[in-house]
């Protein structure tokens, strides 16, 4: 059964390679805290999402990723029945030159009204 998100541990993963990205997410994370239950800074894709597919965090977010450093998790939170999409809920699109944001949930529909951010300041 589905946690509310205030029951639920929420993963964000905090870039170091462009401190402009890591301080536009960090201004806009206050509607993440104040619905999740905890935020904890998980700065790996893979294990995070991994987690989520499991069931031990409700989402994992990350506004400024490689490509690489997700599909794999991608793969997992889709096989257990979760959802993985950017933050405009677009699914990934691994051509696509650049980086992109992720957004990875078991999918109640608190999380996106909470974890959608506009990516114009964030990706």
């Amino acid at each position: 059964p589905e946690l509310p998100l205030r029951k639920e541990a929420v993963a964000v993963h905090l870039t170091r390679s462009n401190p402009e990205k890591l301080g536009a997410f960090l201004g806009r994370l206050g509607p993440l805290a104040d619905a999740a239950g905890a935020i904890y800074a998980f700065n790996t894709g893979l294990p995070a999402m991994a987690h989520v597919a499991a069931g031990g965090l409700g989402a994992f977010v990350n506004n400024y990723t490689n490509p690489w450093d997700v599909a794999a998790g991608e793969v997992l939170v889709r096989a257990c029945g979760g959802k993985v999409t950017d933050f405009e809920a677009n699914e990934l699109r691994y051509a696509a030159p650049g980086r992109m944001s992720v957004l990875a949930s078991k999918a109640h529909p608190v999380s996106y009204t909470h974890l959608t951010l506009p990516t114009s300041d964030l990706v």
